[in-house]
């Protein structure tokens, strides 16, 4: 038997209005590349040390750089197409995320946690796009959806191998990302707001729909989230 309490939450729930947040995996959710990651850092040495037997990568390092060429100068094109046939499956199956980040996920989408608002968490990732290798297509989306699933990390809908995230939110109604790069940020805060996971290399980027903070820091994260609950129904009532 349902009791009045709980009937009238969700007929409120219902009456709610649902706002999408897209999440991006790599160097957002996960902490795998980018800046000068840890994870991308020992799993390069570990290739050209135990797989390769060429020795350890002594060149330059630049924190800033987006692309991998861009954080490791020193390394070819040919040897970096090598080691994303190596790094890529392991990237996807063992890269850590971002401390507590389940526990984002479940609050972002408790109910009566936002009055008004129902908010859903999609997953939408550039994977199976431009990596190299056999390691992509199903197996990949299989991996990433089980180590989701494992890390009890709880969406609603995963989109994979989208190259224009503005085009993605447009089709889905997605109405705010959370991303890393500097291409995508900029792109998608010329319409949507945009939630930026800090990096080294976006750090410095500003704009009236741009918000910067660590997926670490759950207040500022939930606090610029109500900035923007709170701008969308000014804009609606106007």
């Amino acid at each position: 038997m349902i009791l009045r309490e709980e009937r009238v939450a969700l007929v409120q729930q219902e009456q709610n209005k649902i706002v999408r947040i897209g999440f991006d995996i790599d160097n957002t959710i996960t902490d795998c590349s980018g800046g000068h990651s840890q994870f991308e850092y020992d799993m390069l040495q570990t290739w050209r040390t135990d797989i390769k037997k060429i020795g350890p990568y002594t060149g330059r390092i630049n924190p800033s750089g987006v692309e991998f060429l861009e954080r490791y100068p020193d390394i070819n094109k040919m040897e970096y197409q090598e080691f994303m046939e190596y790094f890529f499956p392991i990237m996807v199956k063992e890269a850590p995320f971002r401390q507590n980040i389940s526990e984002l996920f479940d609050t972002l989408q408790e109910p009566g946690k936002f009055p008004g608002y129902t908010i859903k968490c999609d997953i939408i990732t550039r994977r199976d796009d431009y990596y190299q290798g056999k390691y992509s297509g199903p197996m990949m989306k299989q991996d990433t959806i089980e180590r989701f699933k494992n890390e009890k990390i709880h969406y609603d809908r995963i989109f994979f191998n989208c190259k224009n995230k503005k085009k993605t939110m447009e089709e889905n109604n997605i109405d705010i990302l959370v991303d890393d790069s500097p291409m995508n940020i900029f792109q998608v805060s010329t319409k949507f707001p945009v939630i930026v996971c800090v990096t080294e290399y976006n750090k410095k980027m500003i704009g009236k729909n741009i918000y910067l903070t660590r997926l670490e820091n759950h207040d500022l994260f939930i606090k610029y989230l109500e900035l923007i609950l709170s701008k969308m129904s000014k804009d609606e009532n106007h």
